[in-house]
């Protein structure tokens, strides 16, 4: 059977209260319990256990309903409805303080009664409903293995949970209410901690939590280094802004990378140091080919010429294989030259850039059904040999990549040289890679890519657009 919901009354006027008792008591409500000054009721309504409180808002006594409703919401939160008479329309605009579910203008009517009630316990229920929920966010949140700060709508720091404690090791009572920036630069190690830099992390939150600026649906992860009495960490975070009543708050999740940077970072090395072993083992097989197997074959190859001139009436039937094979020796002396070029191009040594990358464009146009512009800004470009090296390496698989993949029918190659860089573009005209395919560590040639820049200090961008093409765009330092 369905449990009665409990009324307690406070209304300091006997015969209103108790004819309002009575229509309760009519409309099926069980009343706990009646009193006339708001003391008593503090006093006593925790133990007679209401489900709701009808409250004169005007009550006559040392506190009134207002003040007397606002106890009871700081100590249990229970649903009140205030009874009011038109004349006390001023203490509405008080009222509202104390969050009320509703309001019963006297003299009273059965309807309107039954009706505030209902819908102030189906609020009631669906107000707890919803605090639940919140525990229960909020106790995830806590327990989560990734950093979890909260902002409000002016930036200042509302939840900061476990992890963030261990990543940062500043507590949740430190940082409570201090504004996000302030906290990010305390965080700082001490060689950046700049008046400008202070300005800009300041400004970018700010930004964000701007009223006309984007929400952030997926908000670009940032790695950082943060100092914590002198031990070092890398941070990965991600900024989500989201909407609330007040504005926007912002959301900061935080991983705690140093570790998997110290990986990286060791892989990167034995990466760089394969390629650059790669590198000396291609010039040695070069070497190997020129100086000796291409030797052995032209010394071959002037003996069969020699050999044709001295034997002018070999039967015709030798002289047809002599000549087979003589002519199957010049196509290895050919295909060897071919293959070394291929491996390492001896203009790798000449550190002309401008002719090597012109070479490897041109052996492209004569091997593919794609036209290919190249642009110097100046000829010839001088960089040392490692940068000619590095951006020979990044045409070459950049090259390759197109013509595996993109469906393209034209290519332009811009290089150009400041004071302090090099600068290098390549752009298709292709389907355009996806965002998924650049990220991917299946993506063999583009990995190449971006280690041979990270390794220099490089900056790397690949956009791609669908149906649009790809750019590769490479700034590399000339220090």
């Amino acid at each position: 059977m369905k449990e009665k919901i409990k009324v307690l009354i406070v209304e300091d006027e006997t015969i209103i209260s108790i004819f309002l008792e009575n229509l309760l008591i009519e409309l099926g409500y069980e009343v706990c319990g009646s009193f006339i000054k708001g003391k008593q009721c503090l006093n006593q309504y925790q133990q007679l256990n209401p489900h709701i409180i009808l409250m004169d808002i005007a009550l006559r006594g040392k506190i009134n309903g207002i003040e007397t409703a606002k106890i009871i919401y700081e100590q249990s939160a229970l649903p009140v409805i205030f009874l009011t008479a038109y004349s006390d329309m001023n203490l509405i605009q008080k009222a509202k303080q104390v969050y009320p579910f509703g309001y019963i203008i006297k003299p009273f009517e059965k309807e309107t009664i039954h009706t505030a009630i209902e819908i102030a316990m189906n609020t009631y229920y669906y107000e707890q409903k919803i605090k639940q929920n919140e525990h229960k966010l909020l106790s995830i949140i806590t327990h989560m293995n990734k950093g979890i700060i909260i902002t409000n709508h002016k930036g200042q720091i509302t939840e900061w949970n476990l992890m963030c404690e261990e990543i940062t090791g500043l507590t949740k009572d430190y940082v409570l209410g201090k504004y996000l920036w302030d906290v990010d630069y305390q965080l700082l190690p001490a060689e950046k901690k700049m008046d400008t830099m202070y300005q800009l992390m300041s400004t970018s939150i700010l930004n964000m939590l701007e009223e006309n600026s984007q929400l952030n649906k997926n908000s670009p992860k940032q790695d950082y280094t943060i100092d914590i009495q002198g031990s070092k960490k890398t941070i990965r975070s991600s900024i989500f802004v989201i909407p609330s009543d007040e504005g926007k708050n912002l959301i900061s999740i935080l991983d705690d990378i140093t570790e998997d940077k110290k990986n990286e970072d060791a892989l990167r090395n034995l990466t760089n140091q394969l390629q650059q072993v790669q590198e000396e083992e291609r010039k040695f097989i070069t070497e190997e080919i020129q100086n000796n197997l291409r030797v052995e074959l032209d010394i071959i190859k002037d003996d069969f010429d020699q050999l044709v001139r001295d034997c002018p009436k070999i039967l015709p039937a030798c002289k047809n294989k002599i000549d087979h094979i003589h002519l199957q020796i010049k196509k290895m002396v050919q295909d060897l030259q071919y293959i070394t070029t291929e491996i390492r191009p001896q203009l790798i040594d000449h550190e002309n850039l401008n002719q090597l990358i012109s070479w490897e464009v041109e052996q492209f146009r004569k091997k593919k059904p794609i036209n290919c512009q190249l642009h110097f800004s100046q000829n010839p470009i001088h960089i040392s040999k490692e940068l000619t090296i590095t951006l020979y390496r990044i045409i070459q698989e950049g090259l390759k990549n197109i013509d595996l993949h993109s469906q393209a029918t034209d290519v332009i190659i811009n290089i150009e040289r400041s004071k302090k860089t090099i600068e290098m573009q390549i752009i298709d005209n292709g389907i355009g890679i996806s965002q998924e395919k650049i990220e991917s560590v299946h993506s063999v040639g583009l990995l190449q890519i971006k280690e041979r820049v990270h390794k220099l200090n490089g900056n790397l961008i690949i956009k791609g657009e669908k149906d649009k093409g790809t750019i590769i765009k490479i700034i590399l330092p000339l220090d």
